[in-house]
């Protein structure tokens, strides 16, 4: 059986944390809205945020069946959709979702093996967990396969 997860990250600057195990075929995917918790008004959902989200996903992971040294990452999103609305030399919060993401999966240890991160545009996150293959669709652009 193949299960297949999608992600429509295309209407905020929320990215999408794909993880996993290929030769165990077990896999999940975050969409992180929020770098961290402290950040947020209403943080009790952890899979929202990337600093508790990725451990979360990583324990759930190895607790179904992944080894944790074979987990790979992929990051997709964090676009700049609303750069006229934010002041000149501002970080924008897909920039900062990034960053955090990179952060937690390096203290992590976890490979981060694909990226499409970034840009103007919304982005649209397929991930067949059989294959371990990540299509990304964005809109005037080409499938890519990350």
């Amino acid at each position: 059986m193949t299960l297949v997860a999608g992600v429509d990250a295309g209407a905020t600057q929320s990215r999408a944390v794909i993880l996993d195990d290929r030769d165990a075929q077990i896999g999940a995917v975050a969409h992180v809205v929020l770098p961290s918790p402290s950040l947020s008004r209403e943080g009790s959902n952890p899979a929202r945020f990337a600093e508790t989200a990725i451990p979360m996903l990583l324990t759930e992971l190895v607790r179904t069946g992944a080894v944790r040294g074979r987990i790979r990452a992929r990051l997709v999103g964090g676009a700049s959709l609303f750069t006229q609305l934010t002041p000149p030399g501002a970080v924008q919060i897909g920039q900062r979702n990034v960053s955090a993401c990179r952060k937690a999966l390096a203290v992590a240890g976890v490979a981060i093996v694909g990226e499409a991160v970034g840009g103007e545009s919304g982005r649209s996150v397929w991930f067949d967990v059989a294959t371990g293959v990540v299509t990304v669709r964005s809109v005037g652009h080409a499938p890519q396969q990350v």
